[in-house]
């Protein structure tokens, strides 16, 4: 794993020096950067309709993509005693002088005069590297299936339950196809390669233009997607529910740059057209699936262990998904499901004062509280599923009981129970069971995206259980944000809350749905908020944000010459009803695109008055 370059500064001159010298800042920030003097040194991170989530739909074949060789992982060993007083940063930290950061403004791939003023160029840093991969013209992946038909695409899908029959019925399976990848770098480029293809998604699976996954035969890298990582499965997003096509690429990339900063997963994307047996069938978003192994989510691998498919220890690792279809995973049998019961569904409360509950779903748990987990990694025994709900549940209790009843509980030697303890701290003991920077990042990703689906689904864990392992729950591989960004109704007109700018969203709560406790219980310890600052600091001061809004624009721009293409052939039934009642004549994609480029600014420059120095960031 590469060393996490953790940035300590006393001063932001440095920076200042760097950038200035390209004429960035008088379009970086309208009123400036912050110059006061910051000693972090103290302050360490470990590093409703039918449309209500999109799942990433477990495959019994997920070993055949990982890739790396085998660990040596070895046995737990229950008898060590479990240290209360550590807390020392990673041994993969690293400390950067700020002199060694490197700040530049770069000229964008799509040259033109159409971008918002000031955001013609990009900017790069050292400390967030990631850049998306934009070309001048989008790629073309054709998938042809031996009886050149594509009635699999045009399924008949009108309910969840009508999806998941036919998972269970094995009407919705892999097809075999060949695949071939042209318009793009010699380098990527392929013809007939052999493959399988398939429907997949919830939301995506049951909208007219669907979701697919894509699986080949043997392990290649597609467009350069995560520096050229190689695996056999991608996925190919729809984008049906998103108007502009630009806000699940936008949201990844930002989880995207902090997720991978702090050494942790989310997918790369990259636009590209498809057609099935030579007939268009849209602009899709190509994507990486989530799953365990080496360059993905990066955790021990069941599928490694001895006996292969068989291993029954709790000394692995695991991916799970909190998830709102659990119910129908479970009960047509599709995906192992575990359970919590959220401390007794104790009461919790949002940073403006109100009393509220773990989300309760009025669509497919009639009411029921969401609290089931979706297992997408490998399981062989009912054991690990039982540790599964057992720890889940205690770390949960271990947050709540030590935020809003002062009590403190840490695990014993074999993590089968907690006990309380005297003379510790909130802090002591959270930060024993919980990755306290991905903590951080998933909720300032759902502050800035505002995803309705928040509540509901497509929140993703992973724990490592083994010994090289942290053995501490960690949100992982942010997904799914079409139903967020500014969106403000759902298919019904039924008003949603994320469509409002001057207001935080995760941390606050709009009716008895749109709640999730995992993000309500940090959000009152001022030392967890802190990081919070901390990580945003990083963010403004590093370009994140500014680039977030550059690369709408340059999407957009080499997107324009094929959005009309796009919506003749799939009619996009939600103008009016994408976005809130401002953005109602807003009724084609570049109204859309700059809607949402303005609301992503709104809401950037109202998270600065929250977590920053209080300062406009962007003018719009």
């Amino acid at each position: 794993m590469k060393k996490k370059h953790k940035f300590i500064y006393a001063t932001f001159l440095p920076l200042i020096i760097c950038i200035s010298s390209c004429g960035l800042l008088s379009s970086f920030f309208t009123e400036g950067t912050s110059s006061d003097t910051q000693n972090n040194e103290n302050k360490t991170g470990e590093q409703t309709d039918n449309k209500t989530g999109d799942d990433t739909t477990k495959d019994n074949d997920n070993k055949d993509d990982n890739s790396g060789n085998k660990e040596d992982s070895g046995n737990k060993d229950n008898t060590q005693e479990v240290d209360e007083s550590d807390d020392t940063e990673r041994e993969d930290e690293t400390i950067l002088d700020p002199k060694d950061i490197i700040i530049r403004e770069e000229e964008p791939t799509i040259k033109s005069n159409k971008y918002h003023e000031g955001f013609d160029k990009k900017i790069y840093s050292s400390l967030f590297p990631y850049q998306p991969i934009i070309r001048q013209e989008l790629p073309k992946l054709s998938i042809d299936t031996p009886d050149g038909s594509n009635d699999y695409a045009k399924a008949n899908l009108y309910s969840m339950d009508t999806i998941y029959s036919a998972r269970k019925n094995n009407t919705i399976k892999y097809l075999d196809c060949t695949i071939s990848l042209s318009n793009c770098e010699s380098t990527f480029s392929f013809e007939n390669i052999s493959g399988q293809v398939k429907l997949r998604g919830n939301a995506s699976c049951y909208s007219y233009k669907k979701g697919l996954s894509l699986k080949f035969n043997e392990k290649r890298n597609l467009l350069g997607l995560n520096n050229n990582a190689k695996f056999k499965k991608y996925v190919l997003d729809p984008l049906y529910y998103d108007a502009t096509l630009l806000k699940e690429s936008t949201a990844l990339y930002l989880g995207k740059q902090m997720f991978n900063y702090d050494n942790l997963f989310t997918s790369d994307t990259t636009p590209i057209l498809l057609y099935l047996n030579g007939e268009y069938w849209g602009i899709y978003l190509l994507k990486e699936k989530i799953q365990v192994g080496k360059n993905r989510v990066n955790i021990d691998d069941i599928e490694k262990r001895e006996p292969a498919g068989e291993y029954t220890g709790i000394d692995t690792g695991f991916l799970f998904e909190y998830d709102g279809y659990g119910l129908l995973e479970e009960q047509y049998q599709l995906s192992p499901v575990f359970r919590i019961d959220y401390n007794n569904n104790a009461p919790l409360r949002t940073l403006e004062g109100k009393t509220t509950y773990q989300a309760h779903d009025t669509y497919m748990n009639y009411g029921k509280m969401v609290n089931e987990f979706t297992l997408k990694s490998d399981i062989y025994s009912q054991d690990q599923l039982n540790f599964l709900s057992s720890y889940v549940g205690n770390v949960y209790k271990i947050m709540y009981e030590a935020v809003y009843n002062k009590k403190y509980y840490v695990f014993n030697s074999d993590y089968s129970d907690i006990v309380l303890k005297t003379n510790l701290t909130s802090k002591d003991v959270i930060k024993k069971v919980v990755d306290i920077d991905s903590f951080v990042d998933m909720y300032l990703l759902q502050e800035m995206c505002c995803n309705n689906d928040m509540y509901w689904g497509s929140q993703f864990f992973q724990l490592d259980m083994s010994n090289k392992g942290n053995k501490k729950l960690t949100f992982s591989s942010a997904w799914d944000y079409d139903w967020g960004l500014g969106r403000g109704k759902t298919m019904n007109s039924t008003h949603l809350p994320g469509d409002k700018v001057d207001t935080l969203y995760a941390a606050y709560q709009f009716d008895d749905s749109y709640t999730n406790a995992w993000y309500l219980i940090l959000i009152h310890e001022d030392w967890y908020m802190d990081l919070v600052k901390e990580k945003w600091k990083l963010l403004v001061d590093h370009g994140v944000l500014y680039n977030a809004l550059h690369y709408i624009d340059e999407y957009s721009l080499l997107l324009e010459n094929y959005y009309e293409e796009n919506f003749k052939k799939w009619v996009f039934e939600l103008w009016g009803n994408e976005v809130d009642e401002y953005a109602e004549n807003y009724d084609n994609q570049p109204k859309q695109a700059k809607y949402l480029f303005k609301w992503l600014a709104g809401k950037f420059n109202y998270l600065n008055t929250v977590f920053g120095d209080g300062t406009k960031l962007f003018n719009f």
